[in-house]
């Protein structure tokens, strides 16, 4: 948004990474067409000094042709690349852990956040590092204690459940987030989630899609529905949940009590949206909510709805 508003037509930028490109941004507001949303990906890229390239891209044939880029990917082949990934459990938190080669040189990267998707934002960050004359081996000591406020971010509840809050809050991230969780958990998987309000319906019946597949419960409820009502925006997502059990409470805070009400032993509750944010968008106006405050007071009482 910001290339096509000409926002950012006065920066240099001497790096400009591609991560992925997904339908979305595309609606009243935004983007008005997929076409136009990925050529203002591309101008960006195309406008900085050195490109930092995902090859496992299924857009990534249309980026090659530049200049000065340098690659990174796990599946097919690139200047920076990760083998034998390993998704498991360290103490209270979960990590990945792969080998990261490039230049012929090899280091073993440990990072406390699991999942494909964590590694390749790991390999787009230390491919940008490289560019700028940081050695691989300082990236490996940085990423071993590396952690983010809403992204997989585990949170305990004093109980054999495990909690995590992460920002997936379209169909691709949730996927990453969903697929994470479910080779993690040894029971059941239960998201909570809602869509944020006036934007594309398109990211609604993305993310009901990917509920359906992935998780065993969805608790649809708010997510910054500003002008919109809540139940509205539940519903446009619950029409694309096939074959799995969904509940719609649109109270964020109801909807956070009933999942660990409802979770069992071993269960894992993913809590997507709203990540490192501390508030809900109502009406225009910001207000106070902190996921992980609020767990804390709810996991103090367990009490059925």
């Amino acid at each position: 948004q910001g290339v096509k508003q000409k926002r950012v037509d006065a920066i240099d930028f001497d790096i400009g990474v591609m991560t992925n490109i997904s339908r979305d941004h595309i609606g009243s507001g935004e983007h008005r067409s997929f076409a136009e949303y990925k050529g203002c990906k591309k101008e960006f890229v195309s406008r900085a000094k050195t490109k930092i390239l995902n090859t496992d891209d299924k857009y990534f044939p249309e980026f090659c042709d530049m200049e000065n880029a340098v690659t990174y990917g796990i599946e097919n082949g690139a200047d920076v690349t990760a083998e034998n990934i390993k998704t498991s459990r360290r103490g209270n938190a979960f990590c990945s852990v792969f080998d990261l080669r490039t230049g012929g040189k090899t280091a073993k990267i440990t990072m406390n956040i699991p999942g494909r998707f964590a590694v390749y934002d790991a390999l787009a960050a230390i491919s940008a590092c490289i560019t700028l004359g940081v050695s691989p081996e300082t990236c490996r000591d940085a990423l071993l204690d590396f952690a983010m406020p809403g992204r997989f971010e585990k949170i305990d509840i004093g109980r054999d459940v495990d909690v995590v809050i992460d920002y997936a809050h379209n169909g691709d991230s949730m996927k990453n987030a969903l697929e994470s969780a479910r080779s993690l958990a040894r029971g059941r998987v239960i998201c909570v989630f809602g869509s944020v309000g006036g934007r594309t319906k398109m990211r609604r019946a993305a993310l009901g899609k990917v509920a359906g597949k992935y998780a065993d419960l969805s608790i649809l409820t708010s997510d910054n529905p500003n002008f919109e009502n809540p139940i509205d925006i539940c519903k446009d997502i619950a029409i694309n949940i096939k074959g799995a059990e969904y509940k719609i409470i649109p109270d964020r805070e109801a909807a956070l009590k009933y999942a660990l009400d409802t979770a069992e032993d071993g269960d894992f509750i993913l809590i997507s949206g709203k990540g490192h944010e501390k508030y809900q968008l109502v009406r225009g106006k910001k207000e106070p909510f902190d996921e992980r405050e609020i767990l804390k007071s709810l996991s103090k009482i367990k009490t059925k709805i």
